[in-house]
């Protein structure tokens, strides 16, 4: 009887130990991974090692399990025959399938899931080795074929991360409260910056402050008065043509050290243009390597669109406005569109007058 009752919990051990494996293996996320990885840990090699190659430890993993159940049924129904009574025959393969099902598959899967963290750095070693000797017999290899036979595609793997993924996690650490409502948006406005192109954030031409190139310092000082931007562009025969940039602080040292009579062209830099289809990831990894905060944005047409700088796509990644107190209008953009307006209703009324005369 005891012969039977120990051959019992082999099989329920060895079954229990495949199942929390299979389940930890494929529930641990592979951030996890990553980061025991990254600290040095001991077992995270094994882990990773284990989820490059799963299709090969899962394989093993049910190769174990099948002989164990096997070979413990195999073994029980053998100590059954010459040590019980028919009647107890009868019974032991319907207990021995509730046992199996109960603690050889549902509860160690259900502990597997939720607790991977904790049972797949465990169960990682011990695999490892396993599958390192049932790879010689040839059994893995066997399996890993047929099922690469009926699961292939020809289509490009999928990434095993996309954006919807990252989103859907800043998402449950913001209800976990992980993470704030604020750093939940700034991640991801910056998820969302390869999909929105500068003319949705730029400053449009007809609110954009610029200089005239052909002015003193001391004539646009005096005309213009405070200037409320760092750096301006400066047109040269109309405001629709841009030669460039000047810097404020350029004009203020001259006008420091008195000299009024220096033309505005002679401070001036080059103004990079760029295309209002230009994407804001791609946008502000050009300002990072060329060490820029503006540029003029073009439309399909070749013709000035507007300014976009540094501020505006790290407005977009804040979800806000960045304003001072020398700012009077705060969505640029939209006091542009009243401005058009305004200028269009000055323009027909001007119209219909002169037709009434």
């Amino acid at each position: 009887m005891l012969e039977i009752v120990f051959t019992v919990l082999g099989c329920l051990g060895a079954s229990a130990f495949c199942s929390v494996t299979e389940a930890a293996f494929y529930s641990i996320p592979k951030t996890t991974v990553e980061n025991l990885v990254q600290r040095g840990s001991f077992t995270g090699k094994y882990i990773s090692h284990v989820k490059s190659n799963i299709d090969r430890y899962i394989a093993s993993v049910l190769i174990l399990n099948t002989v164990a159940n096997t070979m413990g049924v195999y073994l029980v129904t053998t100590l059954a025959v010459t040590r019980l009574s028919h009647q107890a025959q009868f019974i032991l393969p319907f207990v021995l399938t509730i046992l199996i099902l109960l603690f050889g598959e549902i509860t160690p899967k259900t502990i597997g899931v939720k607790q991977a963290k904790k049972v797949a750095p465990l169960s990682a070693v011990p695999m490892y080795y396993i599958t390192k000797i049932l790879q010689w017999t040839g059994l893995i290899w066997l399996c890993i074929t047929i099922t690469k036979h009926w699961t292939r595609s020809k289509s490009a793997k999928a990434p095993d991360v996309s954006i919807e993924d990252i989103n859907s996690l800043v998402s449950l650490g913001l209800r976990e409260d992980v993470i704030d409502r604020q750093q939940a948006s700034v991640i991801k406005n910056i998820l969302a910056l390869k999909s929105i192109p500068v003319r949705k954030v730029m400053t449009p031409r007809q609110v954009v402050f610029a200089l005239p190139s052909n002015k003193t310092v001391g004539e646009a000082l005096d005309e213009n008065g405070n200037w409320p931007y760092s750096r301006i562009p400066l047109y040269g025969e109309n405001k629709e043509t841009w030669v460039g940039v000047i810097l404020r602080r350029d004009a203020y040292n001259h006008l420091a050290d008195g000299n009024r009579d220096v033309p505005l062209r002679k401070m001036m830099r080059p103004l990079q243009f760029i295309p209002d289809s230009l994407t804001l990831d791609k946008l502000l990894l050009r300002f990072l390597k060329q060490r820029g905060h503006i540029v003029g944005v073009v439309d399909e047409w070749g013709s000035i669109a507007g300014i976009a700088s540094l501020e505006d796509v790290l407005e977009e990644i804040l979800g806000r406005e960045i304003v001072d107190e020398f700012d009077e209008n705060v969505d640029l953009q939209e006091h542009a569109r009243r401005k058009s307006k305004a200028l269009a209703f000055l323009k027909a009324h001007e119209r219909i007058s002169r037709e009434k005369i």
